[in-house]
């Protein structure tokens, strides 16, 4: 048992430590987990940093829904390739302006999650 004027895990913030290298022995044996960005109690391996108990109270949408939303998206993105204006896209697809420039904004931007430990 650790005493309560140990130093606090550098990485969760949690768990007191006297490790040199600041760290717990749990963040120490998974050194690519995350705090989760939702729940902020359990540390996750996943690249969205959202934990599994987090993910599965997400709510999930019906499949045809899913893949109807998927073809509009990659028909949204094949038509932009081609040089068509998001307005005709809007009035081609009978969808908002928004939701178009939406959608092809979401799926062409660079998903790029910072490294926590590259502070």
């Amino acid at each position: 048992m650790l005493p309560k004027s140990a130093p606090l895990c550098a990485k969760c913030q949690i768990r007191h430590t006297l490790n040199p290298s600041g760290l717990c022995s749990d963040c120490r044996r998974t050194p690519k987990s995350h705090m989760c960005i939702i729940c902020h109690n359990r540390m996750t391996p996943s690249p969205e940093r959202v934990c599994a108990g987090c993910r599965r109270s997400f709510p999930t949408c019906d499949i045809s829904k899913a893949i109807k939303q998927c073809a509009l998206e990659l028909s949204v993105l094949k038509l932009r390739n081609e040089g068509m204006s998001f307005r005709d896209i809007a009035k081609m697809t009978e969808k908002p302006f928004g939701t178009i420039y939406g959608i092809y904004e979401r799926r062409t931007r660079i998903h790029f999650v910072p490294d926590v430990d590259s502070h």
